[in-house]
């Protein structure tokens, strides 16, 4: 799926965070915080990056009481 299908899917429930030097429209800019997406306990993750930032955001959702079910990741490696 692309962005724009996951917003019209997910609606205010889909947040694309990016640390883009440029802006990048319809995503929120800056540092990602587990705290900012915990709160509904249906929510599914999907994380995509480096490793060492796939396995920092998975280690902090689970440290925040999220299932491992509900946590799915892809790593870029260079």
């Amino acid at each position: 799926m692309f962005g724009a299908e996951l917003a019209d899917d997910l609606g205010p429930r889909y947040v694309p965070v990016t640390r883009s030097p440029t802006p990048v429209p319809g995503t929120r800019p800056g540092r990602f915080h587990v705290g900012q997406v915990v709160d509904d306990p249906a929510a599914r993750y999907f994380i995509c990056g480096s490793p060492r930032f796939v396995d920092g955001v998975r280690a902090d959702l689970l440290a925040a009481g999220v299932s491992r079910t509900r946590v799915h990741t892809e790593r870029f490696d260079s």
